[in-house]
């Protein structure tokens, strides 16, 4: 492992003005994956910008609106039993992520900016819609955490932009999901789904689930490793499907 300068910056402008100053440096957060890597040889960054002291990036708000701070750890959103009742998609994919070593450093950031094919927040995040914030010298802005991701290993952030925030939006009634992962360490696929019961029409005498009016929503969100060429979906790390069908 080569050398490198190493900062730990107190806030957001420090951060940006330290990485403006040090071409090719990296932001790092929990360094679970970026250690990894530069411990392998496969990544030689001069700088590494550390996260972890800046409080602005950290916290969990659950308004009308859930925010999660990019430092938030793995470990942290599974002991906010709230955003766990809230997101339980997003608890069971969190619980499958390293062991209680692990799951007390990743950051919510982190395993996102990686970009890994076998993240296990990607995918529920996907399912339930996620935003991202993004900030950097020229200012902020928020996407979609679909567009953000533009390959494995791969995202649409600038050098010098931080991810600040996930915002999720409340979870719509009758939702309900569920998080599969093939094989443990770095398996293959991660997928997730999200299905919404709709009821359009009253249900028939007797009650049960079969009436006329009674409809599946479902979104699915996965990520897996394809071999080149691939489609854009399978580029972009992730494979989806929206449909509506009827389940009398």
């Amino acid at each position: 492992m080569s050398a490198f300068a190493y900062h730990r910056p107190r806030t957001i402008p420090d951060a940006l003005r330290l990485v403006s100053e040090s071409p090719g440096a990296r932001f790092i957060a929990g360094g679970t994956d970026l250690m990894v890597k530069i411990n392998a040889g496969a990544m030689h960054p001069e700088t590494l910008v550390s996260l972890r002291n800046i409080p602005a990036l950290s916290g969990i708000d659950l308004g009308e609106q859930t925010i999660i701070g990019a430092l938030a750890t793995i470990a942290d959103m599974l002991r906010n039993l709230e955003l766990c009742e809230r997101y339980p998609l997003l608890a069971q994919a969190a619980r499958t992520l390293g062991g209680p070593q692990i799951r007390n450093v990743a950051t919510i950031g982190g395993n996102l900016c990686n970009c890994s094919p076998c993240a296990d927040t990607a995918p529920a995040l996907l399912a339930l819609e996620a935003r991202i914030r993004l900030l950097s010298p020229a200012g902020e802005r928020e996407i979609a955490l679909e567009d953000f991701m533009s390959g494995p290993g791969q995202t649409c952030s600038a050098p010098d932009e931080i991810l600040t925030h996930v915002l999720l939006p409340k979870a719509p009634r009758g939702a309900a999901g569920i998080y599969f992962k093939n094989g443990p360490g770095h398996r293959l696929a991660g997928c997730a789904a999200r299905q919404r019961w709709r009821q359009t029409e009253p249900c028939p005498p007797g009650g049960g689930l079969g009436g006329p009016g009674l409809f599946a929503i479902a979104r699915g969100r996965g990520s897996h490793h394809r071999p080149a060429p691939y489609s854009r979906s399978a580029r972009s790390g992730r494979a989806r499907g929206n449909g509506c069908r009827d389940t009398h």
